[in-house]
């Protein structure tokens, strides 16, 4: 086994080791593989776990842990004594347990306990900058971080309770961010990760625009948030808003039907002429895509669809052609009355009326 030294404090007191130190967090699995045409979206995680639930690194929990020297990792579990297994690798991180104790609630109750427990392992890089930042070596801590080791660290501060030891940094790191990593417009692996990042760094304006994609882009409540730390509440409130944003469409387009259903119906074209085919027309043709869709019932929650998918499918639906005669009954001409023009409308209505979520009413809420 190979093994690596960080002496992080003069005089340790302390010794903290991750054996088979992670390199990744958040895997994202790509589900297109499989035939899913709904990519990076999954029920197979709930976002609804705990903070003590909850543990940084990812992998199998019997596969990975730091082991906190001669005592428990989490004071509300028994701790146990290490296993013999095989170690591929191990870092080693001596360091101040006064240090950590001031800086996080979770080491001061882990170090207050006496035994040797195990827990998850963490991302090496990370938790050596962090360990690095509560023990005031702030010449190596770097000035600028990549969006991924970012998320990294704020797995770590989440899960340690030490958002305000790291907080001059965290301010430096997440200015940086904002001017040089863009927010993704889809809903992928990156945008879990800014998520992540805005919710625990505190950042209102970068969660909004988060949270606006997730909302036209997630398909339930349940999507895969990577077994990082955003709360049920927040994709609870996305879910929320993605019903409401389909219920908006699904009104926008009954209202649509009602208007071609209508006997006081009248072609914009024709001022009253064929206004009776061009009704029938419109009306089978918006009946025929909704019910395609699934929206014909509005039946909530809607799971399945996204606001975006429903607009993109909605907005590629063709109107049927047919033509008229001319007045003198000599030729036909096509009718050019078409069913994308009233949906464009609609779903510009409609999108207008989806806002990303507040981060300041949500940690408010509780």
């Amino acid at each position: 086994m190979t093994e690596t030294i960080n002496r992080i404090d003069p005089n340790p007191d302390t010794i903290i080791i991750l054996n088979d130190p992670t390199t990744e967090i958040a895997v994202w699995y790509d589900w297109t593989k499989e035939g899913d045409d709904n990519t990076g979206f999954s029920s197979r995680h709930s976002s609804g776990e705990s903070r003590k639930d909850f543990n940084p690194g990812h992998g199998n929990r019997d596969n990975r842990r730091h082991v906190l020297y001669g005592l428990p990792t989490d004071p509300d579990r028994p701790g146990h004594q290490a296993t013999g297994e095989t170690q591929k690798s191990s870092i080693q991180y001596q360091v101040s347990s006064r240090h950590l104790m001031l800086a996080s609630p979770w080491f001061k109750r882990a170090l207050m306990r006496e035994g040797w427990s195990e827990s998850n392992r963490d991302a090496d890089e990370a938790f050596l900058i962090l360990m690095n930042i509560l023990h005031l070596r702030n010449r190596q801590v770097p000035r600028t971080l990549s969006l991924e080791l970012l998320a990294k660290i704020a797995v770590l501060i989440d899960y340690y309770e030490c958002s305000e030891a790291v907080e001059v940094f965290s301010d430096l790191w997440t200015s940086r961010l904002k001017k040089t990593v863009d927010i993704p417009n889809l809903f992928t692996r990156d945008l879990v990760l800014w998520l992540c990042v805005s919710w625990v760094f505190r950042m209102p304006v970068q969660f909004e625009q988060v949270t606006r994609v997730a909302i036209t882009q997630s398909i339930d409540e349940t999507f895969d948030t990577l077994e990082l730390p955003i709360p049920l509440k927040v994709t609870a409130a996305i879910d929320d808003a993605r019903i409401k944003g389909i219920e908006s469409l699904v009104s926008g387009f009954n209202t649509l039907s009602g208007k071609f259903l209508s006997d006081a119906y009248l072609c914009p074209v024709t001022h009253g002429n064929k206004s009776y085919e061009c009704g029938c027309i419109l009306l089978g043709a918006l009946t025929k895509a909704m019910n395609n869709i699934g929206i014909r019932n509005g039946e909530t929650p809607f799971d399945g669809l996204s606001f975006m998918d429903i607009c993109h499918r909605m907005a590629s639906r063709t109107t049927p052609i047919w033509y008229q005669s001319s007045s003198s009954g000599h030729y036909q001409s096509q009718h050019p009355c078409n069913l994308k023009t009233y949906v464009k409308d609609v779903i510009v209505e409609a999108s207008r009326g989806i806002q990303g979520l507040n981060l300041g009413i949500l940690e408010r809420n509780g």
